[in-house]
């Protein structure tokens, strides 16, 4: 049994959604909601944002509300925002420019050497 495959389902993570008064909104995943919320916020603010949407709602309406959607294990969190994202991107305020969920670069498991 692979340790940090066990300890991992345990972790909790959140979806979540950043909601601003405008009524656009953004929903994503996270272990730690304000750090994540704080990184979309630099982004936002950066000369290239990775979200050039979100990055003109910021400015226009402020600081945006979060909330927790759901807490779930971490290898299930993927999952549940998939479906958050399935039912609320037909929205027009959806400001998610990609629809499709996946593991963030860092978390990309490694291809294993084979000595031939």
């Amino acid at each position: 049994m692979n340790l940090n495959k066990v300890t991992s389902s345990f972790k909790k993570s959140s979806v979540y959604i950043l909601f601003w008064r405008s009524k656009r909104f953004y929903i994503g995943s996270s272990v730690n909601p304000e750090r994540r919320k704080q990184e979309h916020k630099r982004s936002c603010f950066s000369n290239k944002p990775v979200n050039i949407f979100m990055s003109r709602v910021w400015k226009k309406f402020k600081e945006p509300n979060i909330y927790i959607l759901l807490e779930t294990p971490a290898n299930k969190v993927l999952k549940w925002e998939q479906l958050f994202i399935d039912i609320l991107s037909v929205e027009k305020y959806c400001l998610n420019i990609n629809t499709e969920t996946k593991r963030p670069n860092k978390w990309k498991k490694k291809k294993a050497y084979s000595a031939k």
